[in-house]
């Protein structure tokens, strides 16, 4: 009995032994497909082990990172971080976790359609094209094209009677509505490029990128030009301004904490904020914010400079050119001149002159008539060192250049 207990139980033993050495089967993933293949702008698709990468006519470079999943578990080679070139195949290996693999091979398909399109401004003969050009961006995906251009360069082209077109390249000489070389009306704003052949419509927006102030007048005391752009002023009026702000200039002793511009120009299609109809307290720098057309916007300045002699068109240092002795000009002042030394530019060195009139005229400016002592044997430049009336002496940025040989 005990012989027969003893051997039932090495055998439970061993039947316990065995059922902890029995380990579950792991099965595999054998799934090795690449589900997605992106292209950022670039139409691709994937069929069966081929990916087709559907290029535009307006690429020239077939440079990509592409984004790329596959399968759980699986893993694919080569592994791209970097864009690489897709103008000849690319062979993939996607591996399964259970060992076995699939192969891909991309194919880059060259469509039809449109190469370039730029906006360009010349004559209406053809015969003269400006250097001017702004490269249309072309979107495929969303049938789009956004062309930027600067409405300064426009405008002085168009001075010159140099209009704006489109130059318009197809593959095939593919016929396109409007035609290449069409020139366009750039107030209009909602317009289409139609390529019949491929019945594929483009929404063209023609867009101008400026957002400057391009001129102001405020209703105070000032000469005929009276403003100008920071980047030509003189240095001690620019400090803490960028080179597209505008400088304005007055006459001392006035009240400028309420003014109302009376002209305010900003570039075509750009908006402006605070709305510039609205006064300013312009004893200190008015910041305004220009948005352009395309959305770009960025703050501009005015500043008005406060003078206490304005010479006429000396905004900028303009001098006034006399092949005589006798010369004359205008200035505003906050009180008359009561003496005038001509400061040679270059030495420093006065030449002895004479006023032989000076007085305010009906519109409220004062006309000064001098007469140097003798003409400068050469070519020679000299600015106004004035004292006014209430006792100032001031160096002014306007002068006159003699000229004895008439030149």
């Amino acid at each position: 009995m005990k012989s027969n207990i003893l051997v039932l139980l090495f055998l439970l033993t061993l039947s316990s032994c065995s059922k902890e050495d029995e380990k579950p089967e792991v099965i595999k993933s054998e799934a090795k497909e690449i589900t997605t293949f992106e292209i950022e702008g670039v139409t691709t698709e994937i069929d069966g082990d081929i990916i087709k990468i559907y290029a535009p006519a307006s690429l020239d470079f077939y440079y990509w990172k592409p984004t790329i999943n596959i399968s759980e578990k699986a893993s694919i080679s080569p592994v791209i971080n970097v864009k690489v070139d897709f103008t000849n195949p690319i062979l993939f290996r996607v591996y399964a976790e259970d060992g076995s693999f699939k192969l891909y091979t991309t194919e880059l398909i060259l469509l039809e359609g449109l190469q370039e399109i730029v906006l360009k401004l010349g004559s209406k003969d053809g015969k003269q094209i400006a250097v001017d050009r702004y490269l249309g961006k072309i979107n495929e995906l969303n049938n789009k094209i956004q062309i930027d251009y600067s409405g300064d360069a426009v405008e002085r082209w168009e001075s010159w009677e140099l209009f704006p077109f489109l130059a318009i390249e197809t593959t095939n000489d593919l016929e396109t509505e409007p035609a290449n070389n069409h020139f366009i009306d750039l107030s209009i704003k909602d317009h289409q490029l139609t390529i019949p052949g491929l019945d594929k419509t483009y929404e063209l927006s023609i867009q101008s990128s400026d957002n400057f102030i391009k001129g102001i007048n405020l209703p105070i005391r000032r000469e005929f030009i009276s403003s100008n752009f920071a980047r030509d002023a003189f240095p001690e009026y620019i400090v803490g301004l960028e080179e597209d702000d505008i400088l304005f200039y007055t006459l001392k002793n006035q009240d400028l904490t309420n003014i109302t511009p009376d002209y305010f120009k900003i570039s075509d299609y750009a908006s402006i904020t605070p709305d510039s109809s609205l006064p300013q307290d312009f004893s200190e720098d008015v910041v305004y914010t220009v948005t352009s057309e395309t959305g770009v916007s960025k703050t501009r300045k005015v500043r008005v400079v406060e003078k206490n002699i304005l010479m006429s068109n000396a905004t900028n240092g303009a001098f006034s050119l006399s092949y005589t002795t006798n010369f004359f000009r205008y200035y505003i002042a906050t009180s008359p001149i009561v003496d005038v030394e001509l400061v040679n530019v270059e030495t420093g060195e006065i030449l002895g002159s004479e006023i032989w009139q000076n007085y305010e005229t009906e519109d409220g400016r004062f006309y000064l008539q001098m007469v140097a002592d003798e003409m400068p044997e050469s070519k020679t430049s000299f600015f106004y060192r004035v004292t006014l009336e209430e006792g100032i002496t001031v160096d002014t940025h306007g002068g006159v250049v003699f000229d004895p040989d008439g030149n």
